[in-house]
């Protein structure tokens, strides 16, 4: 099927597959983007990112698609992104690593549609993305591997707060290995407290996360428990790393497709753990339990390094009787959502998204589509 097919595996462990419209949509526009920071930076990501277009381009010529359905710019974006992370991480300064993985940004067509400002109150630095009339309230906690805080990402959060008409609260963490776990997670912890203070009634409050922030949503959830906190009234995790053993046949079955690779995570866990055991139930949700956790919703790609391990805690949380829908988009990779209406599957699992939030928040329809 062109456009894909999504596998829906309930709470209650039932799986249907869902077929995908295989019309793609007709793009919005041809995706744009700045430069960013000092000179020979930009030149070097201007040569990474000619390198990833004219590859992607000669190879699509001779093999096709590198999965089926993919359009030519998600497949750019997904070369691009893959070797600027492994270029950045091949520069001995951290910083210089950061500041490079900010050089190129590309436009966020939805902008327009949200207001972004700090939060100048907050106990943790971050920024406020405002949609008109938001409804509710989403606590966004960022992916990055727990070491990158990329504006790149900011794609994401926009398209979130567009499709669900939240009010979104970015916390900016602090990131490894200068600081390493359990900062991120007190951070987390910190933001949620703060939230509530200012008279965010939980039942109108979603955490969302991506990657590693998908892995900060889970373990601030049994945090949450831990201090008899309210929660809040739904969980979303985009791709989320839940294991950072970095164990499944698929860690290297899907490395030739996905943004991220299986040299990456291991460096980033390391970072991250500091020599603790990375089967820790602290560090990695997988080998902690769900009591008491509200309804998670997770999405993933079945192309993904991570999905084996997506799929075993999925699993595990429903055996424990916990309320977890899992969505896999067949041909996707990590954190496909961010390629937003210029890839089929991105638009729809925003959708999906938007449902999710909208059904378990109270006095929170969804914008009209």
């Amino acid at each position: 099927m062109g456009g894909g097919a999504v596998l829906l595996e309930g709470s209650d462990g039932a799986a249907v597959g869902i077929g995908v419209d295989s019309r793609a949509p007709a793009m919005r526009n041809v995706p744009t983007f700045t430069l960013h920071g000092r000179w020979w930076l930009r030149l070097r990501a201007l040569a990474v990112l000619a390198r990833a277009y004219w590859g992607t381009l000669a190879r699509r010529i001779r093999r096709g698609q590198m999965r089926p359905g993919w359009r030519i710019f998600f497949e750019v974006g997904v070369v691009y992104w893959r070797n600027a992370t492994r270029d950045a991480l091949g520069f001995g300064d951290l910083r210089l690593a950061r500041e490079y993985l900010d050089t190129v940004r590309f436009d966020i067509p939805f902008l327009q549609h949200v207001r972004i400002l700090p939060a100048e109150d907050a106990p943790v630095t971050g920024r406020w993305f405002l949609p008109k009339k938001p409804r509710a309230t989403i606590l966004y906690l960022h992916g990055g591997g727990f070491a990158f805080d990329p504006r790149s990402l900011d794609q994401l959060i926009v398209l979130i707060a567009v499709w669900t008409g939240a009010a979104i609260y970015a916390p900016a963490y602090r990131l490894a290995p200068e600081h390493p776990f359990p900062a991120q997670q007190e951070d987390a912890l910190a933001a949620y407290r703060w939230l509530l203070r200012r008279g965010t009634a939980p039942a109108q409050l979603a955490v969302v996360g991506d990657s590693a922030g998908g892995n900060l949503v889970l373990s601030l959830l049994a945090h949450l428990r831990q201090e008899r906190l309210p929660m809040p009234a739904a969980a979303v995790c985009l791709s989320p790393w839940t294991d950072l053993a970095n164990g499944g046949a698929s860690m290297a079955a899907n490395a030739p497709y996905d943004l991220i690779g299986p040299d990456m995570v291991a460096r980033w866990a390391a970072w991250y753990a500091k020599g603790r055991d990375p089967k820790d139930p602290e560090l990695s949700p997988q080998y902690a339990d769900t009591a008491g956790f509200p309804p998670i919703y997770i999405q993933a790609g079945g192309s993904e390094i991570l999905i084996d391990m997506i799929r075993a805690y999925a699993e595990k949380a429903k055996r424990e009787g916990a309320d977890v829908t899992l969505e896999v988009w067949e041909h996707m990779i990590h954190n496909f959502q961010a390629f937003g209406d210029r890839q089929e599957e991105s638009e729809k699992a925003l959708y999906r998204i938007r449902d999710f939030i909208a059904a378990r928040l109270a006095s929170a329809p969804p914008p009209a589509r």
